[in-house]
């Protein structure tokens, strides 16, 4: 005669149901499942007869799970312990045990007499592989996925789910956890799909509260042709939304940067054109020709530059403001020109990236101020500053970080609107402003801390 098997949630399942004093006529072994989180795993691969619920487990109501269990074994016996009869519903079939009564004799009794009613379950013989690979899916599968019974309330949660064990049993409406809109669109959802049999394919969704954006599929669950349910995958796309929306603004810039790039080379090549016409006559007229061809390389070369760095990946590190100044400082030609650190920090941020920012200011003060320059680096609140000692912001301070603004015809005047883009790529914001000296002083705020940042 085959043994049958007790399956008790919780830690204490050798106190609460004693293999020997539950009273069958064939012998019985009792199994623990120390955690809620396993339950699916136990009752798919080990063959369980009967199923005993404490009344409560990690905050989660033995009803909860009940229903979750009776949506995919709805003959599976179940033994709540501590419960009252009169409190189970009428549309779920499970034995309560009166806390009065919760004695190990009390509860092996009402297993006993679940155990003599019950017929073979499916939990109570092998498991298919269909069901192995099912439960593969949901314990490993990198997104949210659920199966919801025909009242759409969770019988299933994948564990990549942040709380999988909160959500058995009940509805997307009563998962008082997320906002009221987000829980009142997802049941209608739920509710069209089991009631309509539609299937809702692919839909976006932002959620405001986490600031992420997902997709998320529903069909319906049949069962001998009958729908007993949905079952649905949430994937988190965030990571997507933010590459399509970089890409689009790349796109943007890169579009903006040709139109501009194609004005100054319509400019500088009537220069060209102009001075070509009269060279003979005005041989000094060769100096003016070449400098329209350097110019037009120095925006060849920039535009280059800003094109494809955005396709580079960023990494962030733990970076020293005053190591990374320097030694971008010293890669310039500065031989008259000096560099103070008034306030050291660590940032966190992409190496390439700032190192090219800080060059770009520093170049951006050598060619306004000139080679005898002085430069002051420090600390603001969450990022820093760099401060010339030159005559202040020529032109208007609202334009200096527009593409092609140059208040200098030599100058090309996409340096600074490079560094301002480099600085929304990683959301930090920069400021332009006079310092305390009369001269420019720029300010990157927005960037992480390294004593801030979780995990530099």
């Amino acid at each position: 005669m085959t043994s049958q098997t007790v399956l008790v949630v919780g830690d204490d399942a050798g106190d609460l149901t004693p293999a020997d004093a539950v009273p069958s006529e064939r012998s019985v072994t009792v199994r623990g499942c120390p955690e809620l989180g396993s339950l699916y795993d136990e009752l798919c691969l080990g063959e369980v007869h009967c199923l005993v619920l404490p009344a409560e487990v990690s905050g989660t109501h033995a009803l909860e799970i009940a229903r979750g269990v009776a949506a995919f074994y709805p003959d599976l016996p179940v033994v709540i312990a501590g419960f009252s009869p009169a409190d189970v519903p009428d549309d779920l079939d499970v034995v309560a045990v009166e806390a009065a009564d919760l004695t190990a004799d009390g509860v092996a009794e009402a297993v006993g007499a679940a155990l003599a009613d019950g017929s073979d379950a499916h939990a109570a013989r092998p498991p298919s592989r269909m069901e192995t690979l099912l439960l593969s899916m949901f314990d490993q599968f990198p997104m949210h996925l659920y199966a919801k019974d025909r009242e759409a309330r969770h019988a299933m949660v994948s564990r990549h789910a942040s709380e999988p064990t909160d959500l058995i049993g009940v509805t997307d409406l009563e998962y008082t956890q997320l906002p009221e809109s987000h829980r009142e669109a997802a049941y209608r959802d739920d509710r069209r799909v089991i009631e309509e049999e539609a299937q809702i394919l692919d839909i976006e969704e932002y959620s405001d509260y986490i600031d992420s954006h997902t997709l998320t599929t529903k069909v319906p669950w049949y069962h001998d042709g009958e729908v007993v349910g949905l079952v649905g995958v949430t994937r988190d796309i965030t990571e997507r939304k933010q590459r399509e929306h970089a890409a689009r603004r790349q796109q943007e810039l890169l579009v903006k940067l040709a139109l501009l790039s194609a004005h100054e080379f319509r400019n500088e090549l009537q220069v060209a054109i102009g001075r070509l016409e009269v060279l003979d006559e005005h041989p000094e007229q060769a100096e003016v020709i070449e400098a329209s061809h350097d110019h037009l390389i120095d925006i060849v070369d920039e535009v280059v530059e800003l094109a494809s760095r955005e396709r580079r990946s960023h990494q962030r590190r733990p970076i020293w403001l005053s190591t990374l100044a320097r030694e971008v400082w010293d890669s310039l030609p500065t031989e008259d020109a000096t560099l103070a650190i008034e306030t050291d920090t660590r940032l966190v941020a992409d190496l390439e990236s700032l190192s090219l920012f800080l060059q770009i200011l520093f170049d951006n003060a050598l060619e306004h101020v000139g080679p005898a320059v002085h430069v002051t680096v420090g600390r603001t609140g969450n990022g820093f500053f760099i401060a010339d000692d030159g005559d202040g912001i020529d032109g208007r301070p609202e334009r200096v970080f527009d593409a092609g603004y140059t208040t200098e015809a030599e100058n090309t005047g996409f340096g600074l609107f490079i560094a301002r883009s480099i600085a929304h790529e990683h959301n930090w914001h920069v400021t332009v402003s006079e310092a305390e000296s009369g001269g420019c002083r720029f300010v990157m705020s927005g960037l992480a801390l390294a004593e801030d940042d979780p995990d530099p």
